[in-house]
């Protein structure tokens, strides 16, 4: 996939605006149907239970909705493991009744999602909107996983966008090698480490160091803060070792402490 450099200058006073904006829903839903609509959610053909949909291999699609920092987007991930976010272009609806509109990039229609609350954590899928009893349904959704918004609470919602690698930019983090200069760093197939962070959320949260193995490590995050100076340091918690990554800006590059190395952002769509 072509790789398109798109610096960063993250100081405090500019980073947000330099990372890019999130998309913004249009009709956007009322908070409380935004806040029920949060989370991670197993979508199965087949009525089910929580426990079972969100056991591993329990469901078809898995659905990640996200609205604080992103503005409205739906993480798929489906049942061979293929993974895209996709901003919610359109939505209206209450918190009983959503409709949910996806276009692709160039306008047409994607998808178009009817959602019918059936408690606070299980939905069903049906072809019209509203609680219409003829509509046919195809579908349950129940939530696995409610937000976690406190992780990255600290990072405008603007880097939490431009950082992250499911986002519309396709961030990743890569490695400066001695004398390259950015775009042949961000042209370069692997060679060097490579970081993919994932702060969208809005459940979980994860950074994956890719070191040149066929599979990356990956680290949960748990907390963040942004210093006064731009730096980001991310905490995180898994069984051993654990780590923190610090973002230090240094220009347009990032100086990570922990890795003793120093990355650039690049994009890839």
């Amino acid at each position: 996939m072509l790789r398109t450099l798109v610096g960063a200058v993250l100081l405090a006073a500019s980073c947000a605006s330099a990372i890019g904006a999130p998309a913004e829903t249009k009709t956007p839903l009322d908070q409380a149907t935004q806040d029920y609509l949060e989370g991670e959610w197993s979508i199965t053909t087949e009525k089910s239970s929580p426990a079972a949909a969100c056991a591993t291999d329990g469901s078809e699609e898995d659905y990640t909705i996200e609205f604080r920092n992103s503005g409205g987007s739906l993480l798929i991930v489906d049942d061979v493991d293929a993974d895209f976010r996709m901003p919610i272009t359109h939505a209206d609806g209450d918190r009983n009744a959503i409709r949910l509109v996806l276009n692709n990039e160039d306008g047409t229609l994607f998808k178009e999602i009817h959602l019918a609350r059936i408690n606070d954590d299980q939905m069903k899928l049906q072809e019209n909107v509203g609680n219409d009893p003829g509509s046919r349904v195809y579908g349950f959704a129940y939530r696995c996983a409610k937000p976690r918004h406190e992780v990255v609470a600290a990072l405008p919602s603007k880097m939490v966008v431009g950082l992250s690698l499911r986002s519309p930019q396709g961030t990743r983090l890569v490695e400066i090698l001695w004398g390259e200069n950015d775009k042949q760093v961000c042209d370069r197939k692997g060679g060097s480490t490579e970081l993919e962070l994932e702060l969208i959320g809005p459940a979980s949260y994860s950074i994956i160091e890719w070191t040149g193995q066929s599979h990356g490590r990956t680290w949960l995050i748990i907390g963040s803060e942004m210093r006064k100076d731009g730096t980001i340091v991310f905490r995180t918690n898994t069984k051993s070792p654990t780590r923190s990554f610090t973002l230090k800006p240094e220009g347009k590059h990032f100086r990570v402490p922990e890795l003793n190395a120093e990355f650039v952002r690049c994009t890839y769509h």
